[in-house]
């Protein structure tokens, strides 16, 4: 009885430990009291992962490089990933020896220092098929505890279908975490502000160029109820559309409201855009992203073009200057105003702009630009 309630308590470490990293390790700890205080290794290596991740207990810190080499050198009896260690706990020693261990490099230079028993660990191959992660768990009893019997091998084979189930949902968890984390990435690289909104217009998701927008509080910020425009009139407007949006959500249509909210300082006013999520609500809890909010600082937007326009169309600092003030809406006569040039000199610059990007007329010109990838960050400052 002893044995299933330690089991029990086990697995429940277990699915903790498949929707949360930190609890393998509480897991690995828990396993090494019930092994009579052995060191345990539990080794994750999610599909296209780098590296396997090691949850450990009882080892000295500093040994994992020696591990590493061994490890890459073979170990004594082979790899924890054989096969034949699949879908059971059992003896490493049942492809090597016990009384040959010591001779071993891995033994004097790995188990030794450690205080391990110069024995094979207890091990077991939780998963090693094709596009699944690598998984394994090893065992090693420690110099004054106690040697391990029969109950110890029925009490790990009581958890290998849990391990198998547990590390299953791991990957999927895994691979949805790497997921979001490359979107984010992806997100904070736009020079446009994303702002994914719930029910109570709160925000769920935001990107990088969002926050550094809401962080000059100048006329647009976030509040506990939502994005905000300090202008009143701006502010109800925005939050007209966002009730509008919110209420269609999900319906597979809707309209795009399109607004501007001013900026106390002078500088040119945001766009914004606020839309429904056009996709069926994938849940029912209040922090479901049901809209989204879009928006842009004109003055932020215009250098990084400049600079990715040079590079794209190998354009000089004077053309793509140009070509940025062209795509935020400037005119010939305004763009040679701003940059105190003569509209002769525009127009030259103009043409040889349509030579190197292969367009004919400025609004072809402006439609590559805006399509293009020219706002794209290449940094995450």
């Amino acid at each position: 009885m002893f044995r299933e309630e330690r089991a029990l308590q086990l697995v429940e470490l277990l699915y903790a430990g498949a929707v949360e990293t930190t609890a393998w390790e509480v897991f690995v700890e828990h396993l090494s009291e019930a092994f009579g205080g052995a060191a345990v290794a539990l080794s994750i290596q999610l599909p296209d992962g780098p590296r396997r991740e090691p949850f450990t207990f009882g080892f000295v810190e500093g040994y994992e490089e020696i591990w590493d080499k061994h490890l890459e050198q073979g170990l004594p009896w082979g790899s924890f990933l054989d096969d034949q260690f699949k879908g059971r706990f059992a003896f490493a020693s049942e492809n090597f020896p016990d009384e040959d261990l010591p001779a071993t490099a891995f033994c004097r230079e790995f188990m030794q220092p450690q205080g391990l028993c110069p024995e094979a660990p207890l091990v077991h191959l939780i998963c090693n098929a094709p596009g699944s992660p690598l998984s394994g768990l090893a065992i090693y009893r420690r110099e004054g505890c106690r040697a391990f019997t029969d109950d110890d091998l029925r009490l790990g084979n009581l958890l290998v279908p849990h391990l198998s189930r547990a590390f299953a949902v791991y990957s999927r968890f895994g691979g949805v975490s790497h997921e979001r984390s490359a979107l984010a990435e992806v997100l904070d690289r736009l020079p446009l502000g994303v702002i994914l909104v719930d029910r109570r217009h709160q925000p769920v998701v935001m990107n990088r160029t969002a926050e550094q927008i809401a962080t000059l509080e100048d006329g647009f910020v976030l509040t506990p109820e939502g994005p905000r425009a300090r202008d009143p009139r701006e502010d109800r407007a925005l939050h007209g559309y966002l009730e509008e949006v919110v209420a269609i959500q999900g319906l597979g249509h809707g309209a795009n409201h399109v607004m501007s909210i001013s900026r106390p300082s002078g500088k040119r006013s945001y766009p914004v855009v606020v839309a429904p999520l056009l996709g069926p609500i994938g849940g029912s809890t209040d922090r479901e992203s049901v809209a989204v909010v879009f928006i842009a600082d004109p003055e932020a937007t215009e250098t990084t073009a400049i600079d990715f326009l040079q590079t794209l169309y190998q354009l000089t600092p004077a053309e793509a200057e140009l070509v940025a003030l062209l795509a935020a809406g400037r005119s010939l006569e305004e763009a040679a105003q701003e940059r105190g040039v003569t509209l002769h000199t525009v127009r030259s610059q103009l043409k040889h702009v349509f030579a190197k990007t292969d367009t004919r007329r400025q609004g072809e010109l402006v439609r590559l630009v805006l399509s293009g990838l020219a706002g794209i960050q290449n940094d995450r400052e």
